[in-house]
């Protein structure tokens, strides 16, 4: 947040104090009044919609262009650079890694992947189904440079505040991960709503850029992301 703040111009809480208590880290950051846009979509125009739209995709385009101390290190860091478990929608709830490089990342995903496989051809034998998955049709993406990414773009972490401004908050899953993942974890958030609102789904590759394969590939991994390492 605060790499944010310094080097973008988007509008994100201070972070006013930290504590560490054990292995618990409580932080407390500025309130902001206003409503969560899943709060206040459905009251909104569609010009005012549209602005939402185009303001996020410009702080995407900010956060993809922030440099990276260490731009072939995926996941979030401490201070000083050394990696951190990563977490988000297309990682198991109690994170993966920390990874030392790109490599490890891609490496792990493949893994994910073959097991995604082995899964699919087990179900598909006790159905009596033909598979449809196959180790040729589940690639990782590593050609996308690694950028910082917010994780969990949502209308509940987007706050419309009384200042007219748009703020991005709940930056607990950000880090440095392949350029699309900004896009999967969007469209994640889409499908666990419904679709809804429909408007909101059909913006995301405007904001977000356009990785429909990519994304097909995460969630071909479905239940092989539950398992842990």
């Amino acid at each position: 947040m605060m790499l944010v703040s310094s080097q973008t111009t988007i509008p994100v809480p201070r972070l006013r104090k930290y504590v560490l208590h054990e292995s618990e880290l409580w932080i407390f950051m500025e309130y902001i009044e206003g409503r969560t846009l899943e709060e206040a979509w459905d009251t909104l125009g569609i010009t005012m919609k549209l602005w939402v739209a185009w303001t996020l995709r410009g702080y995407i385009r900010q956060l993809r262009l922030i440099p990276i101390p260490t731009p072939r290190v995926p996941g979030p860091t401490d201070g000083s650079g050394k990696p951190l478990r990563c977490k988000g929608h297309f990682f198991p709830e109690i994170g993966a890694g920390p990874f030392a490089s790109y490599a490890d990342l891609s490496a792990w995903y493949t893994r994910r992947a073959d097991r995604a496989v082995r899964l699919d051809y087990e179900w598909s034998k006790y159905r009596g189904k033909t598979p449809s998955l196959s180790h040729s049709s589940l690639h990782f993406d590593d050609s996308e440079p690694l950028v910082l990414t917010h994780g969990d773009i949502s209308l509940r972490n987007i706050i419309l505040g009384k200042d007219g401004r748009l703020w991005l908050i709940d930056w607990g899953w950000a880090g440095v991960y392949p350029q699309w993942l900004e896009y999967g974890s969007m469209m994640m958030y889409t499908e666990r709503s419904g679709l809804k609102p429909r408007l909101w789904f059909w913006l995301v590759p405007f904001m977000a850029g356009w990785y429909r394969s990519q994304y097909r590939f995460l969630r071909a991994l479905d239940h092989a992301l539950t398992f842990y390492d």
